[in-house]
């Protein structure tokens, strides 16, 4: 049986719920208590830190850049984890607990 790359695992994550993020409309992260944001602004230092780590742990692949990567991948997940109940509310709240789980298990399986 064929398995997926732990980064491959994080990617799929990362689209799936940027997908899923991506229908809303907003104009910042004050509006996630109502549902209403625009994904992209309202997480964009999340995004910056992982694009930052992942580049850097490309480029480098010490065990400092690696728990830096997974770090900001955990940032990123406790951060749409406050989206929980937007996702709820609209019925997607059992395939949003699983994508964060399955992230979160991607990440714990990154050896560094």
């Amino acid at each position: 049986m064929k398995t997926l790359n732990p980064t491959k695992l994080l990617l799929y994550f990362f689209f799936s719920i940027s997908i899923l993020s991506f229908t809303s409309c907003g104009d910042d992260k004050d509006d996630i208590e109502d549902c209403n944001i625009n994904f992209s602004i309202a997480f964009e230092d999340e995004l910056d830190a992982i694009n930052i780590a992942s580049i850097a742990f490309a480029n480098d692949p010490t065990p400092e850049n690696c728990n830096a990567y997974k770090t900001a991948f955990l940032d990123y997940i406790t951060a749409l984890e406050g989206l929980e109940a937007c996702y709820r509310e609209n019925g997607y709240g059992d395939e949003f607990e699983m994508s964060v789980e399955e992230a979160k298990d991607s990440i714990d399986t990154l050896q560094c």
